[in-house]
């Protein structure tokens, strides 16, 4: 939409996207219309997850919103790292994407 180059983080989000939506039961960025729908992908952040569904567990929730950051840099850089906090959350193990501080 921006017109910036597209990289894995790109695809990442999409996923992200579809996490959520799966997740929370709703998408993150539905408007009324078209063009609020995109006014939102660009400049607002999704309702936390856990708003929509309180079941969802903190670590997931934590690597949903670490996909769906507007700044590609602070999302994830590879599909490898977005597995591996997948991963650790299913064992539960550290999950990367979790605030400092915030226990499950």
């Amino acid at each position: 939409i921006q017109g910036r180059p597209v990289d894995a983080r790109s695809d990442l989000w999409s996923v992200g996207i579809v996490l959520y939506e799966r997740l929370a039961g709703a998408r993150p960025f539905q408007r009324e219309t078209p063009a609020a729908t995109m006014h939102a992908i660009l400049g607002e952040d999704p309702a936390p997850i856990r708003r929509a569904n309180p079941r969802v567990p903190r670590d997931l929730a934590a690597i949903v919103d670490r996909a769906l950051r507007k700044e590609p840099e602070r999302r994830y850089a590879s599909a490898e790292q977005f597995l591996r906090d997948l991963r650790a959350w299913q064992s539960g193990g550290i999950v990367q994407a979790r605030p400092p501080g915030a226990l499950e």
